[in-house]
């Protein structure tokens, strides 16, 4: 009997310990005064998980810091192996017809005064680092990094089954190319290390081919399907620094726009580009966007 009443009690005693805990209110969370708004984050509340080389007060300086665009500028166009990395794609072909349509679509626009193109096997660091180097070297405060990549979807159809004559599998329609890939654009801003924007394009392509010279039919196909919608995205590409252009000459004080190495007053229109500064959405933009 008595050990019955000693178990009873002990499970009342750790009943009454979890409800206590339950309603203890969390170190970590201060309670809003009833009818409050909650207030916004100002940092990460997340666990760190690896290494960084910014502390909280690094981000929150990034990110509170107004963008500065310095036009009409220079710009290096880069194709790169993979992205932000500066090493040359393996195959030569690789990013030719790309960066020279983004670099003609960049100085169609008054946004741009020239492009270059970047020879990335120059010698130089590695990642954001050795892009910076490279930039500096061909004295471009922006880069317009181009990078590509497909994967192989080719494989046997239908027409695969008359291998089973030989002759009939080799002069047959029997291999279906296919590829699926994504070109990116990105504008790197080199002064500060930072991306101003990405933009990408999905490309694809199928057709059925004879196994004989399926492997040459496969490259060609790769390289005219990307080199066509290289087109797109060099007008997407021109569109978003129209965008950024038209912010930084209206009302929005997170974008300043800078030329000959300092912000123009307000309501002066500045001829070269044909934009007028302070006017807000009603700008007279002109030819440059």
């Amino acid at each position: 009997m008595i050990r019955h009443l000693s178990i009873a009690a002990l499970a009342l005693f750790a009943t009454a310990c979890a409800a206590g805990r339950s309603m203890a209110p969390h170190p970590s969370y201060e309670p809003t005064a009833e009818g409050a708004a909650p207030q916004p984050l100002d940092r990460s509340l997340f666990a760190p998980r690896g290494s960084s080389g910014l502390t909280e007060a690094d981000i929150a300086r990034i990110l509170d810091a107004p963008i500065a665009l310095e036009l009409p500028a220079r710009v290096g166009v880069a194709a790169l192996a993979e992205p932000f990395q500066p090493h040359a794609p393996a195959r030569i072909e690789t990013g030719f017809a790309a960066t020279r349509a983004l670099g003609e679509a960049l100085e169609g626009t008054k946004l741009v005064s020239v492009t270059t193109d970047v020879v990335t096997r120059m010698p130089s660091g590695a990642g954001i680092e050795g892009l910076r180097e490279l930039a500096a070297r061909y004295r471009t405060p922006y880069l317009l990094l181009y990078t590509e990549d497909f994967e192989d979807r080719s494989h046997a159809n239908g027409w695969s089954t008359l291998w089973i004559t030989v002759i009939g599998g080799l002069l047959s329609p029997s291999r279906t190319l296919a590829a699926e890939g994504l070109l990116q654009a990105s504008l790197f801003d080199v002064r500060t290390g930072t991306i101003l924007f990405t933009v990408q394009e999905r490309v694809g392509f199928t057709r059925k081919h004879l196994p004989i010279g399926a492997s040459g039919a496969y490259e060609e196909l790769l390289r005219k399907s990307a080199d066509e919608a290289t087109k797109t995205l060099a007008d997407r590409v021109v569109a978003k620094l129209q965008r950024i252009a038209r912010d930084a000459t209206g009302e929005d004080e997170r974008v300043a726009l800078r030329l000959g190495g300092g912000k123009k007053p307000s309501g002066i229109v500045v001829p070269e580009l044909g934009i007028a500064q302070g006017a807000g959405a009603d700008s007279v933009l002109g030819d440059a966007l």
